[in-house]
């Protein structure tokens, strides 16, 4: 997440995390829930802070990630 709100690609984001053994490791479906509850964390501290950048950056890299792994997040 902080790769992609730093302007990276999802896709390149996670070919750097290849190399951390946990990922390596981990599940799709892991992965998948790992990048949905982000978004959902993000978004709801974003809603309620409007204002805070930061937490609005974090909410669109989520976004992007849950989008590139055709993740659909209600």
């Amino acid at each position: 997440m902080q790769l992609i709100a730093a302007g990276h690609d999802p896709g390149y984001a996670e070919r750097c995390a290849t190399q951390c053994r946990a990922w390596q490791r981990a599940r799709p479906g892991a992965v998948d829930a790992f990048a949905a509850a982000g978004l959902r964390m993000h978004r709801f501290y974003a809603e309620r802070n409007p204002d805070t950048e930061w937490l609005n950056a974090m909410d669109a890299a989520c976004q992007a990630w849950t989008d590139h792994r055709g993740i659909v997040v209600s």
